[in-house]
């Protein structure tokens, strides 16, 4: 999602708002906006991925040194978690064990390699 910086700070308060009100459950119900990952491996790849996502510039081949990535994209540090993209311990007995992650949006500095992503992307021009 790109926003003009003239309403990118209200937007993005909107939408952290929004992911935050994110509430997990069963599956079968139908009221249910977000359930659990597949498994606890698959969640730890998403965990793992949005942790690449932060530590470096996602070029799509990483074949782009850092120098290349700020002539091209004015950036090298990795895309800031916004909100969410964390385990998450559920209370209800239903549901304890099951792999959940909060709801994340990703923003600033999310270069090529992360535009095809699970989580939502919002970058300011």
């Amino acid at each position: 999602m790109y926003i003009h910086k003239n309403i990118y700070n209200e937007v993005v308060e909107r939408l952290i708002a929004r992911a935050k009100a994110i509430k997990h459950g069963d599956p079968h119900c139908e009221s249910t906006v977000m359930g659990a990952m597949i498994n606890r491996e698959h969640a730890m790849k998403v965990i793992q991925f949005l942790e690449r996502a932060k530590s470096e510039v996602g070029v799509l081949t990483h074949a782009l040194s850092k120098e290349q990535c700020l002539k091209l994209f004015n950036f090298v540090q990795g895309a800031k978690v916004l909100v969410g993209g964390e385990l998450v311990e559920l209370h209800d007995s239903a549901l304890k064990g099951g792999s959940y992650i909060s709801p994340c949006i990703l923003g600033e500095n999310v270069g090529l390699g992360y535009l095809i992503t699970p989580s939502p992307r919002v970058l300011m021009f």
